[in-house]
């Protein structure tokens, strides 16, 4: 019962209206400011994630566009590219 009483002061003294905003106030203002802060961290880290992605991208048309330049050409798809279809009787 003596820890009741002992607490009670200090608790009749954070309940005052004063002093409860003088704690709130702080915590509202913390809050939103650790909120705008990890909404901003997420946001770095998709366009970090999204410039990766796109250096993938760009990387692998390099590669293949320098595969396909290395790559000696067909003279049959030529053929069958030039080659009229015979089933038409035309």
């Amino acid at each position: 019962m003596w820890v009741v009483w002992a607490w009670n002061p200090l608790i009749l003294e954070l309940l005052r209206p004063y002093r409860l905003l003088d704690l709130l106030i702080p915590g509202v203002v913390l809050g939103i400011c650790a909120m705008v802060e990890g909404a901003l961290l997420w946001i770095i880290f998709g366009l970090c994630l999204a410039q990766r992605r796109a250096e993938l991208i760009e990387s692998l048309m390099r590669r293949s566009q320098s595969e396909l330049e290395k790559e000696p050409e067909d003279p049959r798809l030529e053929d069958v590219a030039g080659e009229k279809d015979s089933d038409d009787g035309r």
